[in-house]
């Protein structure tokens, strides 16, 4: 039925044990994505098209679960789905001046896209995630990964609680900001964080068997390394390189490149 404008579709759809994909995109409205305890898909998809006819709906094809519909014969695709928390091997999320809201998620390889909006993700595990977005606000809390590439652009960038042992955290033209409490899934991690023209900064715990080597650039400002326990190797205004003393030791590592520009690093 129409609602503001628009057309509701209610959709239900059981997906089968096995390897399967899931493929989800929206655009100009808001794309909701939950994972349940359940083994069936349920969106609500909420549409306007352009021309009389234009055609929309869930299919399978295959293992390949995916929304169907030509982007040019629609002005607006909104999603707020349920999915199976841990039915797909492969996840791929798009949105175009979308509010994308991603959670409680599984699967060895997760892909999302978002591009003039605000992008949350929250409760996702991977093997392997990408995700990127622009113009908005973008959020990442209680990831984990063996290895996960986040990127941002002209928005600010807030994440906390990445447990990733290979980890790619970019933020261009807005503020960055990371908060961890512990590393837990990994012997070893290897971080590299940056940001520029704004200010990166970062809470680390400082942990009895955990060990830094941190090295740090800010291109065109001051760099503050509150971390207790660390000896220099470099300190500069604007590169240091510190290492905890306890690092050969220690059962948990972690390497971190860190580098910013027009803007304060803080790391505390």
């Amino acid at each position: 039925m129409p609602v503001g404008g628009l057309t509701e579709k209610n959709i239900e759809m059981l997906v089968e044990p096995g390897y399967n994909e899931l493929n989800l995109s929206g655009q100009n409205g808001d794309v909701r994505i939950k994972g349940y305890n359940s083994d069936k898909i349920t969106a609500r998809v909420s549409y306007k098209a352009k021309r009389a006819g234009a055609h929309i709906d869930l299919m399978k094809l295959g293992n390949k679960y995916y929304l169907k519909y030509e982007p040019d014969d629609f002005e607006v695709v909104m999603i707020d789905a349920y999915v199976p928390e841990r039915a797909f091997s492969v996840i791929k999320l798009d949105g175009i001046n979308a509010q994308m809201d991603c959670s409680t998620m599984a699967a060895t390889e997760i892909a999302i896209s978002n591009v003039n909006g605000n992008t949350r993700l929250a409760g996702i595990a991977a093997g392997n995630i990408k995700a990127e977005g622009g113009g908005g606000r973008f959020i990442a809390s209680n990831i984990t990964a063996d290895s996960a590439t986040l990127e941002n652009v002209n928005g600010v960038m807030e994440a906390d609680e990445l447990d990733v042992s290979i980890l790619h955290l970019t933020n261009y033209n807005g503020p960055l900001s990371l908060l961890m409490s512990n590393y837990a899934r990994h012997a070893e991690y290897q971080w590299n964080i940056e940001t520029g023209n704004a200010k990166l900064s970062m809470n680390l715990p400082t942990l009895p068997d955990l060990g830094y080597h941190i090295k740090a650039h800010a291109a065109m400002s001051e760099i503050r390394l509150g971390l207790t326990g660390l000896q220099f190797l470099i300190h500069e205004p604007s590169l240091v390189e510190a290492r905890s003393v306890q690092f050969d030791s220690v059962a948990r590592k972690v390497k971190m490149t860190v580098e910013t520009s027009n803007g304060p690093l803080v790391i505390n």
